[in-house]
């Protein structure tokens, strides 16, 4: 493997340092490219706009001018995006740059946008340079809260958001929700570099965790004979009611609620994690409660005793709630007012279903009742985690559990029953989420 250094000599006699190596050694993720002064936009003569001295970093090189310069030939009646753009020699060694401009909006390769002109027929009627990049914000802040390259948006209506979100300005208007477009194992996270305003709903309940699915509804056993000793004139136990069969992959006594001692983090394997401002702007983990765990079916009943008929279905066992996403919100400021909500509850766990009489008969042929389902459990609350540098805290967060479904109702009907057969067992709440609020300290 080649050994670099950088910067490097070339030779003994002459110390060469070429541009590439200043765009190796200070490459984005050390120094983005930013405008640091000047550069400023002001409408020109005619088609043009004058963009007055300054000094930026691009691709880790140093670019300056240090006089008033015109970019000319506008296109009309159209918006025109301004940018700094560097020129390559034979050896792909930037060796200039110069201004270069587009209708796209798309950024060239070894471009840097400093702004927007609009135009009429014949002249330059606005400027607007909101979005360009600065040190407005040190370093270490852009690497929190974002470089805003979303823009300033408002949330006017119901909103779902597909990946991380950068913006400048974010505000969610009352009465409007936000959330994420995936349904499961989800976090919602968003960067905003400057002030993040929640006069509405941030909501992410029920998109963390699948719950697992109940045991199907089991079906009663046909049955022609039984011994003497299991006729119910004999024995008084009434004998044995056929298992039928449960859902293996549903958990064993009652629907288990999600727990924080299992939390569903993809990639924040312990919560204390979520206190370290570093861990969070870089790895931006998805956090997402527990689902609730599926219930057991119930038994199958027996079939009666002289007849081939069938004994009464098993109720089906509950579905497990899905549990709360996550929510990871950086924000330079975070205006959170009062009637606003942020959400990730999980949600509730399914009762379990009733099973069925037997089919009815002669005493000695009437089948035996099934039993009931029980109870699904309930999702766990999500994770909600908030990185700023200021905050006004006047909202309400909820992170809370699902609730237990109910075991299905002790089965009565035409059938014999178990004497000791009850209602079907409940399942389990979920557990709380977790809110964690971390100020970054300048």
């Amino acid at each position: 493997m080649t050994k670099i250094l950088i910067p490097r000599s070339d030779s003994v006699s002459a110390k060469i340092i070429e541009p590439s190596d200043f765009e190796s050694l200070l490459s984005s993720d050390i120094v983005p490219d930013y405008k640091y002064s000047g550069f400023t936009l002001t409408a020109g003569s005619g088609l043009a706009v004058n963009v007055s001295s300054g000094v930026c970093r691009l691709k880790g090189l140093y670019l300056e001018s240090t006089a008033q310069e015109s970019v000319s030939s506008l296109t009309a009646s159209d918006v025109n995006y301004i940018y700094v753009k560097l020129a390559r020699d034979s050896a792909s060694e930037a060796e200039s740059w110069d201004f270069f401009k587009n209708l796209t909006g798309t950024t060239p390769t070894d471009a840097f946008f400093i702004g927007t002109a609009t135009t009429n027929g014949s002249a330059v009627t606005a400027v607007d340079q909101t979005n360009v990049i600065d040190i407005a914000i040190p370093r270490s802040e852009h690497m929190y809260y974002g470089d805003g390259r979303d823009g300033d948006v408002t949330i006017s209506g119901n909103t779902s958001l597909t990946g991380l979100k950068r913006y400048n300005n974010l505000t969610i208007n009352a009465g409007q929700t936000l959330t994420s477009s995936a349904t499961a194992s989800a976090s919602l996270i968003i960067q905003v570099k400057g002030t993040l305003t929640i006069n509405g709903t941030i909501s992410m309940d029920a998109k963390g965790a699948r719950g697992s699915d109940g045991g199907a509804q089991v079906s009663g056993n046909n049955s022609t004979s039984f011994t003497t000793a299991n006729s119910p004139e004999i024995n008084l136990n009434y004998g044995t009611k056929d298992t039928g069969k449960t859902d293996e992959a549903a958990g064993t006594a009652s629907g288990y609620g999600g727990s924080t001692s299992n939390p569903g983090l993809k990639s924040a394997p312990t919560n204390p994690r979520l206190n370290s401002q570093y861990y969070l702007s870089t790895a931006m983990p998805y956090m997402y409660g527990a689902g609730g765990s599926g219930a057991p079916s119930g038994q199958g009943g027996r079939g009666g005793q002289n007849n081939p008929l069938t004994g009464g279905y098993g109720g089906k066992g509950g579905d497990g709630g899905n549990a709360g996403g996550g929510i990871l919100l950086m924000a330079q400021i975070i205006v959170f007012n009062s009637g606003a909500v942020i959400t990730a509850d999980g949600e509730d766990g399914e009762d379990g279903a009733a099973g069925a009489g037997g089919t009815s008969g002669d005493y000695l042929s009437t089948g035996w009742a099934g039993q009931s389902g029980q109870g699904g459990g309930g999702g766990e609350g999500g994770q909600v985690v908030l990185l700023y540098n200021k905050l006004t805290n006047s909202g309400t967060f909820t992170v809370t559990g699902g609730a237990a479904g109910d075991g299905g109702p002790a089965v009565s009907g035409t059938g014999y029953q178990d004497p000791g057969q009850s209602a079907a067992s409940n399942g389990q709440a979920g557990s709380a989420g977790l809110t964690t609020l971390t100020q970054v300290t300048n």
